[in-house]
């Protein structure tokens, strides 16, 4: 009885631990840090996201820097954002570039800390990574909730 007891405290440990790493697995929206955009709405996120606009605000051009399709952030970011696949995605980008609507972003490959390197070079750009990897290097303007 007292091994049973141990077990199932170490399993209710367990899933209170599992349950504090998924919390701080949030996804935000990051800018230069220099950058003037403080936050955004989801809608603004949004609408840059899917290439509706250039403009994260008025007269604050943005350049979209995506994260590689195949990542699990890059699949979370769009599931979230725009309930979307990444095939989904990949197709309604296919189209807007066709057509001339948007151009396509750019992209980094590697992970959070490929992506914060891109946003300090570039003082236009906006991207996404998990919370827990931002560095003073870069601005949060925007949490993803999570559903």
């Amino acid at each position: 009885m007292k091994q049973w007891i141990k077990q199932c405290l170490i399993l209710v440990l367990l899933l209170s631990l599992s349950q504090t790493a998924f919390a701080a697995d949030a996804i935000v929206a990051i800018v230069n840090r220099k950058s003037v955009l403080q936050k955004l709405t989801q809608q603004q996120m949004k609408a840059v996201f899917l290439g509706e606009t250039r403009y994260a605000a008025p007269g604050v051009l943005v350049e979209i820097v995506d994260r590689d399709r195949t990542s699990d952030i890059y699949k979370d970011f769009y599931a979230g954002l725009v309930s979307m696949s990444p095939k989904e995605v990949s197709i309604y980008w296919a189209k807007k570039v066709f057509t001339g609507e948007a151009p396509p972003p750019s992209r980094v490959t590697g992970d959070d800390a490929a992506a914060i390197e891109q946003i300090k070079a570039k003082p236009n750009g906006i991207s996404y990574v998990y919370e827990k990897n931002v560095t003073a290097a870069v601005k949060v303007i925007f949490e993803l909730q999570k559903r």
